[in-house]
């Protein structure tokens, strides 16, 4: 996609989606800028997950439109949006491996693909060989903290937290854009989540991608976020950055921050920013 950098990476122009009488978003608008790490927050039915899903393009708005790097998804083909959908690496709340695969074929799944092939191949890239798929795949691995000893293992025989890892390697692998997290630290204990935080910090520092976080954990948003979305019936109730969050009377956000300060106080980490 040809954008210029000044182009925002997603943006919403008055996005309405509605489930049969019940209101999911309602005029909805806002700009994530290129690199930027987002959480997208609110209580469960609030709109989340279904605005990532806006975002791939699997999901259509009742009104408005969805932009990534500048285009307009509603005027895109199935084809036009397989290439949106491939700048945008998903990363589910569970690790979603295949567990009769090794961690080396799950993570060398995407690179293998027909549709990555026919996108190099459209792009005048080679098709990867085997020892360039080996590469990149111990490449990604290290970025997320993992190491080429488990490459022969299957999922079972590896943590959640390290399964949830090599999920993220996975998404990693083929070169995204922007990752989109869907409740990323669900179900991870306080260390773990802690080491998923950096993790997100750390890839958007080094390679620059564009991250949208749908979480309901504001002592995550406080410490990695640059900015934070909270949707609360339909509508943005709150949009800015972390300073910008802290100061707000809103009475569901003065309990998002009750909770991260509780959190605080129980483990010993540092939420604020």
């Amino acid at each position: 996609m040809s954008a210029s950098a000044n182009t925002p990476a997603i943006r919403f122009d008055s996005v309405s989606k509605a489930f049969g009488s019940k209101k999911i978003l309602s005029e909805v608008s806002f700009e994530i800028a290129r690199g930027e790490i987002v959480f997208v927050l609110g209580k469960s039915g609030m709109g989340k997950s279904v605005t990532l899903k806006h975002i791939i393009g699997v999901m259509k708005p009742d009104a408005g439109r969805v932009f990534v790097e500048g285009k307009d998804l509603s005027t895109l083909d199935s084809r036009g949006l397989s290439g949106v959908r491939r700048r945008c690496g998903m990363v589910f709340q569970q690790p979603a491996l295949l567990d009769s695969l090794t961690v080396y074929e799950n993570v060398a799944f995407g690179l293998k693909s027909p549709e990555f092939r026919t996108a190099r191949a459209a792009s005048g890239q080679k098709e990867l060989t085997e020892n360039e798929i080996q590469t990149r795949v111990v490449e990604v691995l290290e970025l997320v903290k993992l190491d080429s000893s488990i490459l022969n293992l299957n999922p079972p025989q590896i943590s959640y937290g390290m399964q949830k890892r090599v999920s993220l390697a996975r998404t990693l692998a083929p070169g995204p854009s922007h990752l989109l997290f869907d409740e990323p630290t669900t179900g991870l204990d306080p260390i773990t989540t802690q080491a998923v935080n950096k993790l997100i910090r750390e890839l958007s520092d080094k390679l620059k991608v564009t991250s949208v976080v749908v979480s309901h954990d504001m002592a995550c948003a406080l410490q990695i976020a640059d900015r934070v979305l909270v949707l609360d019936q339909a509508r943005i109730l709150v949009w800015g950055t972390i300073p910008e969050i802290r100061q707000s009377k809103e009475p569901l956000i003065q309990d998002f921050l009750s909770e991260a300060l509780e959190f605080e106080s129980q483990s010993g980490q540092e939420v604020h920013r």
